[in-house]
């Protein structure tokens, strides 16, 4: 046999394969980290919009029915339900309000699911 220095054809081919696989499994983990990176951002930006329109509420005077706040321009694409549930069984004072946050009409989900909860009493 003779005696080569350097690589084969099959061998530089299979080297460009497995560096190909690895950059492709690279760029796929930065592409999955940047949308995580994205789902957290709106989450983050739907609890603090949540918690500004609770506290909003918790402002008015008693009412059976709230109007959300106003929404500042970094919360572009971002709107705001507030449902109110009387609880009688304990006193007829005390509101549950649920403040449901969605972004281009779907739900943010959040901690559990896309709602903040509280209560408001009347005094």
């Amino acid at each position: 046999m003779k005696n080569k220095s350097g690589a084969s054809l099959i061998e530089t081919v299979i080297a460009l394969a497995i560096l190909g696989i690895i950059l492709v499994s690279f760029f796929e983990g930065i592409n999955v980290s940047l949308k995580v990176l994205a789902r957290t951002d709106q989450r983050q930006m739907a609890k603090s919009l949540a918690g500004s329109q609770m506290e909003y509420v918790k402002e008015q005077p008693y009412a059976v029915s709230y109007s959300p706040g106003p929404i500042s321009s970094e919360y572009a694409g971002y709107s705001v339900a507030i449902y109110v549930d009387n609880i009688s069984s304990r006193d007829a004072n005390i509101q549950k309000i649920r403040v449901v946050i969605s972004l281009q009409g779907r739900a943010i989900i959040m901690v559990q699911n896309s709602t903040l909860e509280g209560y408001k009493v009347n005094r």
